[in-house]
């Protein structure tokens, strides 16, 4: 639950899903005032963001902002994460073997729900404005609460266009600014990873076909 008051915003910066970015391009358009209300003070050198999701006490008509990423991608980068400790102990983790029984398993599941989705039937409405991965430039135009002028052009290439967090596990591989995840798939897995993230997929207009 991070909050803007001079924007009059919330943001969900959903983990794994660019919210380092947005939360740097925040920053440079002069979000100056982004609260983290689950540490209880201002983002900055001290505290970052949350990935937290809720409205806290007085914002229940400000706008809310969610960032989201192709479920496919999802799993492949939380895969990697944990991979790296694997290696790092001397130990190895085949990806599939990893989503049963780390991602999709029961504990992990009840937690945090796939992507935050069960979460949301606890809330007073979903999200104004979806900030996709994929299209994120495009998206974060369409926020309504900065001008459009130069200063944005800068501040998208410098945050964005430029993706300061390229191979942040030493088993990355990128294709352009995004991970090659579809490495990782076959029909079957694909097909695993769907079945169990469907609702996303709808909603957020990713295809069931997308890790082809």
């Amino acid at each position: 639950m991070n909050v803007s008051e001079k924007f009059k915003f919330v943001w969900w910066g959903t983990a794994g899903c660019a919210s380092r970015t947005t939360y740097g391009y925040f920053m440079s358009m002069g979000v100056e005032d982004l609260y983290n209300h689950i540490d209880k003070d201002y983002c900055g050198e001290k505290v970052s963001f949350t990935h937290e999701q809720g409205f806290p006490k007085g914002t229940k008509n400000y706008k809310l902002i969610c960032n989201v990423r192709n479920p496919y991608s999802l799993v492949v980068s939380s895969y990697l994460d944990i991979l790296t400790e694997y290696k790092e102990n001397g130990e190895e983790l085949d990806f599939f073997d990893y989503l049963k029984t780390h991602h999709f398993s029961k504990g992990n599941m009840e937690s945090y729900g796939t992507f935050f989705l069960r979460q949301w039937i606890h809330f007073h409405k979903e999200p104004d404005f979806i900030i996709h991965m994929e299209t994120m430039e495009d998206d974060l135009r369409k926020l309504p609460f900065f001008e459009h002028d130069e200063h944005m052009d800068d501040i998208i290439n410098d945050t964005i266009n430029n993706n300061l967090y390229k191979n942040g596990s030493p088993y990355d591989v990128y294709e352009g600014q995004f991970q090659k995840y579809k490495r990782f798939y076959t029909q079957e897995i694909a097909d695993y990873v769907y079945e169990r993230m469907r609702p996303y997929f709808t909603k957020f207009g990713y295809e069931k076909d997308s890790w082809i």
